[in-house]
């Protein structure tokens, strides 16, 4: 019996799990993002389509227009073999030890000469001493030593050490060697001026000593290599338009891939992994804007507000995966986007779900996050000039778009010269970058314009301009109302301007309560002539006087029901109909409801009976339109219009009001309707301003003080001096 019961209590809670709204939302949000995530790697996975895993081309692809591309695998091939052909960049060593070794060759020598020994046997000892491959140079260089002074030879050393220094300074490589191009260089750094035999014998002296002294400089080579290789121009490959670029079963080159990436394909490739990643970062952007909306503004989470930022949304990102490869990414048409949400939403809001979707967007095609930092920049600067439209004058709309290219163009000059300062390749992009971004800018406000009315179709949102356009009076409903019930016509036109004043003095939509108050009262079209302000105008008797109270309460009551039914059938938005349905609320009918109880006595009558239907006003717009409704009529009862007699009068009515529970939903502080309440008595003293009453006999008595004047005064005086003739000046 327990297991009984917990299974019962286990499957209605999954039950209720199952179809609850949270629950839908859920699987609603992650539907998004799995769309989303679809359509980013849609540009990754058409690539991957045109080959197989072995990277062998699937199908023929043609070049639609002229490609030109850098093959990079032969210009390398290049650049490689003249730096390997360059030579290396030699340095000398340290030379030192070439020069101990003369020194101590010389002093070898010399002691032989002052030895004992006999003059063959010296002889025979420095030519075995002195190491050349030609053994006369050898017994010449021994003779010299044996047979000069010792001045004649001290000279002919100092000679030589000058020179060795020279050709030390100057350096010797193998190559010198290998090419026995010693003795040339030795000659070509010894004075000229020397004797034959001495520059003979310094030769044959530097020839033994003299060894490479050359180093390669591996940094000097390094950069020489360097610069060789830059010099190289890169290698090209065309195709021009109708050329094949790739033909089926052909491998994909490095070379092919560049020429596909320049046909709009994406040449990046995502695995299912890649893609989960994607699913994960949109999952969590999606649930970040849900909460947002959630916790700061709910108003927007209605289905047709969810509709138009999730449309918006992916006309956004479709536009991301399809801008050309080649082409600049400042063409997103991010400040469009931003314009249209703030008008459906707020800038607020609008500048929040554009942060988020531009960073998984850029995460997702990997774009750089200097240029993400560029559309947040611009982001919030739309924003803020969106906040600032009037939405009376659709121009500034197109202003919008002149500011925010001013901010893009600053913000790209910024990004470069900070580039700029870590490489010479930031100057590459940097022209088109800012034509692109300036125009797409440029041309937001237009397309924000140009999809407005689109928009406002599709969704059935209106928008501060629809709001703009139904309060044109030539609207038809409008027009009708102005010939068919003209009494409430005007009523309707004094009650906007009220509300309208007094929605602006407490930082409401003025233009929705202005355009709300004149559609308020549409459902007395059905029966204008039972309406008292229709009644004077066709000058009839009050039907209401041959009526049961509780069926002329029915008759009054059903103008909210009937101007619902006439708002559906001219297709006024559901922002309007809540003015309404809500301009009346719950409240109490009171004239029916005396008259009732003066006829069926009060135990037989229920206030319930002779109350609207509702609801009650639930915004701000809708609760003023109420007020200012009531004391709009009930002002037309005043025979005294001072600032303490009207200002007692509307602080009742708003008191009523309040005691009767009309403004229990609606946001409208105490301090609203303080100020709500000195508006209203201000504009209501101006539209009853008083005039100056004129005599009726006022001609009568102007006509006889003309007539007693000219008793008084000649006719030839009345006539002032400029107008006489000059005998008449005369004969005065």
């Amino acid at each position: 019996m327990v297991t009984s019961k917990l299974e019962i209590k286990k499957s209605s809670f999954f039950k209720d799990f199952w179809t609850s709204s949270s629950f839908k939302n859920c699987m609603l949000l992650l539907v998004f993002a799995l769309v989303f995530t679809l359509l980013l790697a849609s540009k990754h996975f058409f690539f991957r389509s045109l080959i197989d895993e072995n990277n062998i081309a699937r199908q023929d692809v043609y070049a639609e227009k002229t490609i030109e591309v850098v093959d990079v695998y032969k210009t390398d091939q290049r650049r490689k073999e003249l730096a390997q052909k360059l030579d290396p960049v030699m340095r000398p060593a340290e030379d030192t030890f070439i020069m101990n070794d003369l020194d101590n060759l010389v002093a070898s020598m010399y002691q032989v000469k002052v030895s004992d020994l006999p003059y063959a046997e010296k002889h025979a000892k420095l030519v075995s001493m002195i190491d050349l491959p030609d053994s006369s140079r050898a017994s010449f260089l021994a003779s010299f030593f044996l047979n000069s002074p010792k001045e004649v030879i001290e000279t002919t050393v100092t000679k030589a050490k000058h020179t060795l220094r020279s050709v030390l300074v100057v350096g010797i490589t193998e190559k010198d060697i290998n090419d026995n191009n010693i003795l040339k260089i030795i000659y070509r750094n010894t004075d000229r001026e020397t004797p034959r035999n001495q520059m003979k014998a310094i030769s044959c002296l530097l020839e033994q000593v003299i060894v490479p002294n050359m180093v390669m400089d591996e940094v000097a080579t390094d950069l020489a290599r360097k610069n060789v290789a830059e010099s190289v121009t890169p290698i090209k490959v065309t195709f021009d338009a109708g050329d094949k670029i790739i033909s089926q079963g052909e491998r994909v080159t490095k070379v092919k891939r560049d020429a596909l990436l320049k046909a709009g394909y994406s040449i990046v490739q995502i695995n299912l992994r890649g893609m989960a990643g994607i699913f994960g970062l949109f999952v969590i952007g999606i649930f970040a804007v849900y909460y947002y909306l959630k916790l700061f503004e709910q108003q927007f989470l209605d289905r047709r507000h969810v509709f138009v930022i999730t449309l918006l949304a992916l006309i956004l990102t479709f536009l991301s995966i399809i801008i050309p490869p080649d082409w600049s990414i400042y063409l997103l048409p991010i400040p469009a986007f931003v314009i249209m949400l703030s008008i459906f939403t707020n800038p607020r809001t609008a500048f929040f779900i554009t942060v988020v979707l531009t960073v998984m967007i850029s995460s997702a095609l990997w774009l750089a996050a200097a240029r993400i930092s560029v559309f947040i920049m611009v982001a919030l600067f739309t924003a803020v000039c969106t906040s600032k439209i009037n939405y009376t004058k659709r121009f500034q709309i197109i202003r919008v778009g002149l500011e925010v290219s001013i901010v893009m163009l600053l913000c790209i000059l910024a990004l470069y010269l900070l580039q700029l300062c870590l490489t010479d390749m930031a100057a590459k992009w940097f022209w088109s970058d800012i034509v692109f971004g300036v125009l797409n800018c440029l041309f937001s406000g237009i397309i924000a314009l140009g999809m407005l009315p689109i928009m406002e179709n599709v969704s059935g949102i209106i928008t501060p301009y629809g709001i703009s356009e139904l309060g044109d009076a030539n609207q038809p409903l409008l027009k009708r109302l102005q010939f068919e019930a003209p009494g409430t016509f005007s009523h309707s036109m004094m009650l906007s301007t009220l509300a309208e004043a007094a929605a602006e003095a407490i930082g409401a939509n003025a233009p929705l309560v202005r355009v709300g108050a004149l559609y308020h009262d549409v459902g007395k079209l059905k029966r204008p002539l039972f309406f008292i302000e229709n009644q004077n105008y066709f000058g009839i008797e009050n039907p209401h006087c041959k009526l049961n109270p509780r069926l002329s309460k029915m008759v009054i009551v059903s103008h909210v029901k009937d101007g619902l039914e006439l708002a559906d059938e001219y297709n006024l938005p559901d922002v309007l109909k809540d003015f309404i349905s809500q301009h009346h609320g719950t409240t109490l009918a009171s004239y029916f409801y005396t008259q009732a109880i003066k006829q069926e006595g009060l135990d037989n009558v229920a206030q319930e009976q002779f109350r609207y239907p509702g609801p009650k006003p639930k915004t701000r717009e809708t609760a003023i339109v109420m007020i200012a409704d009531t004391v709009e009529s009930a002002s037309r009862t005043l025979k005294e219009y001072s600032q303490e007699e009207l200002e007692r009068f509307i602080n009742r009515l708003i008191v009523e009001k309040l005691n009767d529970g009309q403004l229990s939903d609606c946001a409208l502080t105490l301090k609203d309707l303080k100020v709500i309440a000195e508006t209203l008595s201000k504009t209501l003293r101006a539209a009853h301003h008083q005039r100056i009453k004129y005599h009726d006999n006022i001609l009568e008595e102007l006509e006889n003080r003309s007539k007693q004047q000219q008793k008084i005064i000649p006719d030839d005086k009345i006539l002032p001096e400029n107008l006489k003739s000059d005998d008449e000046k005369t004969d005065n």
